[in-house]
């Protein structure tokens, strides 16, 4: 009796190939995504470093949670590439203030909508534009 057994290396090669190409594929997609959580981490990482500077300037009172104006004002009248150097950041920046209603509005503090580049907007309005506010 004579057997044929090409059918059965082929049916292997077969498995391999798909074995391989989901291999591929399994490293391709964790590639993509692990480079976009380690961006978000940086960003997070970066976002708390300037939180916490800013609760060391005392702009936030860490028990109650409320805004010092007086701190606010102090920063806002602070040379832009002074503020950006001291609070380590490299990019173009807008640190404002939101409420936490639903949905969040923004707060208007001395007339100010936040401080930093005017080439980036909240709002509606060039950042620390000066506005008539409720």
């Amino acid at each position: 009796m004579v057997r044929n057994s090409k059918g059965q290396v082929w049916s292997i090669d077969l498995v391999i190939g798909l074995l391989v190409f989901a291999l591929v594929l399994v490293i391709f997609y964790s590639l993509l995504t692990g480079e976009r959580d380690s961006k978000i981490s940086s960003y997070t990482n970066k976002a708390e470093t300037v939180t916490q500077r800013m609760y060391e300037k005392g702009l936030v009172n860490p028990l109650s949670s409320e805004i010092n104006e007086v701190v606010y004002t102090t920063l806002s009248e602070e040379e832009y590439e002074n503020l950006k150097q001291e609070l380590g950041i490299k990019g173009d920046f807008c640190l404002f203030i939101e409420t936490t209603d639903n949905p969040p509005k923004l707060l208007i503090i001395n007339n100010r909508t936040g401080i930093g580049s005017p080439r980036l907007s909240v709002g509606g309005f060039n950042c620390g534009a000066n506005v008539v506010g409720p």
